[in-house]
């Protein structure tokens, strides 16, 4: 016999987290909204290009970078075009967190995700093929 569940009282409201339901202070960097047929995604990026926090962080440039700029960095960029950039077989890991379809708008012309679900898949094949190129044999990959 099933055992009878638990009825679970709701938290205060200022407690709940409801992804949803989450809303970005006015002056933040991303804004909340609903979706709608010309806006399906459901955040925006507002904010301004900003500095890189360490020297440890570079951000790519349309007009390209040299290979000593980038060794021992995290690079931060177009995915695409920065692993175009590299060389077959040269970085042991690779670390990215792509856009997911449809969440958030970031302003970028050409942004992964926007499109159609078929297009979004396709663009990350493409990225997944020049990660595995720029690869070390035996080289790792880390997907958020």
């Amino acid at each position: 016999m099933d055992k009878p569940r638990r009825a679970r009282a709701d938290p205060p409201s200022k407690e709940r987290k409801l992804r949803r339901g989450r809303r970005f202070a006015s002056d933040a960097p991303i804004q909340s909204r609903l979706p709608n047929t010309e806006a399906p995604h459901s955040r925006r990026y507002t904010g301004a290009a900003k500095t890189p926090p360490s020297e440890g962080v570079v951000y790519a440039t349309p007009a390209g970078m040299s290979l000593e700029s980038v060794t021992d960095r995290i690079v931060c960029g177009d995915a695409a075009a920065v692993l175009r950039q590299l060389p077959s077989e040269w970085c042991a890991c690779a670390i990215t967190s792509p856009p997911y379809w449809h969440t958030v708008d970031y302003g970028v012309p050409g942004q992964i995700g926007l499109g159609s679900y078929r297009n979004y898949l396709d663009q990350l094949d493409h990225v997944w093929a020049e990660v595995a190129r720029v690869l070390l044999p035996n080289g790792k990959f880390c997907l958020n």
